[in-house]
């Protein structure tokens, strides 16, 4: 079934999704596929593969959390780029063992993403998705990297700001033009600040609060003359906000969405389905990722933690 035009090459079969104009990253795609199965290893592989990630990224895990001590290292990307991530910090542990972060996503980034694309990192951490983008987009094409929190924008421009092709914005990303108010959890819990508070799954913690810039989508590509093919946003229960600063790009430019989802208690945030109706509103399809591949997904009323795909319809 093709299901769209700005995914040209792009077919579900089943669970399955082709690229057949992708075969530059063939080779990255085995060693990402290398990097998975030391992932779903068993304990005692994972340790004999790699003895000295895992033994320290579990010791630092230990302390970190006994005496709330954090510890910056260097990460090999399962493609071979290094960068800066901080342990026992969530998402840099499963960076810095297994080289990747969430499977479904970056399998689709590789193949889909190619020299010529604008790729839109809403939420990017420490960079991981955007040095991806980056290293296939080459010399040609651009990707914007929005993060709001100023010390995880530090790492980020330490580990993307020598790229030619990455712009780089310490913004929080709204449905319009202003300054918000902005809670930071520490970089023990950076994957997680917000301009909510904090959620059942945090430990109970102080955060420190201050007031951020932020824009909206349709104002920088209005004002930067220019035109995403993908965003990925991962915005900690601000999605909707983001979408609501996105309605020329939806109804004019229609790019590719991934689009984190989760009803996972944090206060005031709009329910996912409520997010996943508006978007599909806007003239797209939802798919899920699978084992790695996409399928259709049938919108559900409440969500755990989730990545969701939405693709124009033609």
């Amino acid at each position: 079934m093709y299901i769209g035009s700005k995914v040209e090459a792009v077919y579900v079969e089943e669970t399955q999704v082709i690229m057949k104009s992708r075969k530059p990253v063939k080779p990255v795609v085995e060693k990402l596929d290398n990097r998975l199965n030391i992932y779903q290893a068993t304990r005692w592989k994972k340790l004999i593969t790699y003895p000295e990630l895992i033994a320290y990224s579990v010791l630092i895990s230990f302390l970190g959390k006994k005496f709330d001590i954090v510890v910056p290292v260097m990460a090999k990307t399962f493609y071979g780029e290094s960068m800066k991530v901080i342990l026992p910090e969530t998402v840099s542990t499963t960076i810095y063992r297994y080289g990747f972060y969430e499977l479904g996503l970056t399998k689709f980034i590789l193949n889909y993403l190619k020299p010529g694309m604008i790729f839109f990192d809403v939420g990017s951490h420490f960079g991981y998705f955007s040095l991806l983008a980056s290293h296939l987009l080459q010399t040609e094409g651009e990707v914007h990297l929005f993060e709001p929190t100023r010390s995880t924008f530090k790492i980020a421009a330490e580990n993307t700001g020598a790229r030619k092709n990455v712009i780089l914005n310490n913004l929080a990303v709204w449905s319009c033009n202003t300054t918000i108010p902005f809670n930071d959890f520490g970089v023990q819990n950076c994957a997680f600040n917000s301009v909510r508070s904090t959620a059942r799954y945090i430990k109970p913690t102080t955060a420190v609060s201050y007031d951020i810039e932020a824009i909206s989508l349709d104002s920088y590509v209005e004002t930067k003359g220019i035109k995403p093919d993908f965003i990925k946003i991962d915005a900690e229960s601000a999605e909707y906000e983001i979408l609501k600063g996105m309605q020329r790009i939806l109804s004019e430019i229609k790019p590719i969405l991934t689009v984190e989802v989760g009803d996972l208690g944090v206060e005031d945030a709009v329910p996912s389905r409520e997010l996943i109706d508006y978007i599909l509103a806007q003239g797209y399809q939802v798919f899920e990722f699978s084992d790695g591949r996409i399928q259709t997904h049938e919108p559900r009323n409440s969500y755990d933690y989730d990545n969701l795909l939405f693709i124009p319809e033609i």
